[in-house]
């Protein structure tokens, strides 16, 4: 696998666990929808709290949780916290919308190849924008890389995009890691 260190067990566990959150979330958007289907042909009005229900923050304050405890002792967690804080909510809306659409600037270019120059600057976009959180070296960066195809949620993300985008960012990842040394 090019990871001497990386334990399947682990991960495969890490995998249910995360398919077992999804199911949940899946089991609320259903329900959401259930609900909508009977007010509308009742024509009732639901209220945002039952069109909302599926959404709200649990999820989000389960991934902070696990992310605090698997990195909360690393340096780049400390940065990104400490960077993090200083951020507006508006800013941080501004950087989700950039990363969607730097996301889509790469899926749009994968026929190129991971090795061709515009994709190379693209992924140069990429390391640069991780730094702007925490100081990122090409090792972690690689190793990013290679969590986009390994966690689940990585993976759907970049998927979203483009099938086979989350394979692709890992090897363009890959190539400008092994271009910097």
């Amino acid at each position: 696998m090019g990871m001497p260190h990386f334990n399947q067990i682990a991960a495969l566990k890490d995998q249910r666990r995360l398919l077992g959150m999804k199911k949940v979330r899946l089991e609320k958007l259903i329900s959401t929808i259930t609900k909508t289907i009977k007010h509308m042909a009742d024509k009732t009005k639901s209220t945002p709290a039952e069109l909302y229900d599926a959404f709200k923050d649990e999820d989000v304050k389960h991934y902070q949780a696990e992310v605090k405890q698997r990195w909360g002792n690393s340096e780049a967690y400390k940065q990104s916290a400490q960077r993090v804080k200083k951020m507006t909510k508006a800013e941080m809306e501004k950087i989700k919308v950039d990363g969607k659409a730097h996301a889509q600037a790469i899926a749009d270019a994968m026929s190129k190849g991971p090795a061709h120059p515009d994709v190379q600057v693209l992924i140069a976009k990429s390391h640069e924008g991780i730094n702007f959180f925490y100081d990122c070296s090409l090792e972690m960066f690689r190793n990013l890389g290679q969590m986009y195809v390994d966690d689940a949620r990585f993976s759907a993300y970049y998927e979203k995009f483009a099938p086979g985008l989350a394979v692709f960012m890992r090897d363009a990842i890959t190539i400008y890691c092994d271009n910097k040394k």
